[in-house]
């Protein structure tokens, strides 16, 4: 009896789509008028204040970093539940020197938070500093009391890809003195004091809703031992910034995710497998699976079937009805030597209903058992933003 290879299942891989907000709260400056206010969509809650802080704290038990918005009545919004918005009151013209060139040619527009209260005032715009409220004294080396150091890791803007950098600096003698940089080329580090808060200027480069990824570290006073975040979220609202109804995968994203993880691409992004089951969010959401926990139900398995008395080699799956964005191409094989795989797989039967939205299917080699020595099966899935 000749030997015969049952089955090999491979996902294929999958480009990303762009991410979408879980609902959040839009904090702006006091100053702003009704007419100078954003028009809200579902979703958004408005609150006005003067003074908001960028507030980064530590525990010390798991070592674990966190920052959000801390506004001055002492609420801590975390960073993928709140939006610092930045109207066109913030607007600035780049100065004629060249040591300002980082912000756009000679007379183009920024958006700027100044760092003092004066002049966040006068432009009608959330005071916003940077405070280590959440990190005890004594927890890390440091001048005083302690000091950890931030720096930004990535930035996205949501609504316009590729547009816009952040930079936070001072100024001496009328040039910048970088501290923070979201453009390669310039100094990207700056340390703050632990319980302490200050301010820098901050700058945006373009309209739309930022995602901006910082990261912390510190040195344990106890041990040495340096201790460094995950990338932490912060999310700036430009001008025209609001993000379309969320549907297809980001809609998925927000119903399986809390706010919290949403807001944080390395839980909830496409590529991201937070259950370590070894299907990223993207694939459990087209095979109709459960990104929080572990398992392989809705994904492609191998079975055998029957039809007019012959056995062939047959695959079954979910797959999901409602997106037209995603591509399942059931592909046959007799020779893994072969490449490409040609999309021979034959659909079964009629598909069945899995619930809204999903279908079950099953698929067939193009030749029965007693027809081929070896075969293999495999569903490649493909996403097409836009289709």
């Amino acid at each position: 009896m000749k030997y015969k290879t049952l089955g090999l299942l491979f996902v294929g891989a999958i480009s990303g789509a762009i991410s979408s907000r879980a609902e959040m709260t839009v904090l702006m400056a006091t100053q702003l008028t009704e007419s100078e206010m954003p028009t809200l969509g579902t979703g958004y809650v408005a609150k006005k204040f003067s003074h908001v802080d960028l507030n980064l704290g530590f525990d010390a038990s798991t070592k674990k970093f966190t920052l959000g918005l801390r506004t001055a009545d002492g609420v801590q919004y975390t960073g993928g539940s709140a939006i610092a918005y930045v109207p066109s009151t913030q607007r600035t013209l780049v100065p004629g020197s060249s040591t300002w060139s980082f912000l756009g040619v000679s007379g183009a527009t920024f958006w700027s938070f100044p760092s003092s209260e004066a002049s966040s005032t006068s432009k009608k715009a959330l005071f916003l500093g940077w405070a280590g409220y959440g990190v005890a004294s004594g927890i890390f080396d440091g001048a005083g009391v302690g000091t950890y150091d931030i720096w930004v890791h990535s930035i996205e803007n949501l609504t316009s890809l590729g547009n816009g950098d952040f930079f936070g600096y001072g100024t001496s003698g009328g040039a910048p003195v970088f501290y923070l940089s979201s453009a390669v080329g310039y100094p990207n580090k700056t340390s703050l004091a632990v319980s302490g808060h200050g301010h820098m200027n901050m700058a945006l480069t373009g309209i739309g809703l930022y995602r901006i990824q910082f990261k912390a570290s510190g040195r344990l006073a106890a041990t040495g031992e340096i201790v460094e975040s995950d990338p932490m979220p912060i999310y700036f609202g430009v001008e025209s910034w609001q993000l379309p109804v969320p549907s297809g995968y980001d809609t998925w994203r927000l119903s399986q995710f809390s706010p919290e993880q949403a807001g944080n691409p390395l839980i909830s992004g496409p590529s991201a497998d937070p259950d370590e089951d070894g299907a990223t969010n993207l694939q459990e959401y087209a095979f109709g699976g459960n990104p929080l926990a572990s398992g392989t139900a809705g994904r492609p398995t191998i079975q055998m079937v029957t039809l007019n008395g012959a056995e062939y080699l047959g695959i079954r799956f979910q797959r999901r009805t409602d997106d037209a964005t995603l591509t399942y191409e059931v592909q046959s094989t007799a020779n893994l030597a072969t490449a490409p795989w040609p999309a021979l797989g034959t659909v079964l039967g009629v598909p069945a209903n899995a619930g809204v939205g999903l279908e079950w299917v099953t698929f067939r080699a193009p030749k029965s058992m007693s027809e081929s020595d070896s075969q293999f099966l495999r569903v490649q899935l493909r996403q097409t933003p836009g289709a």
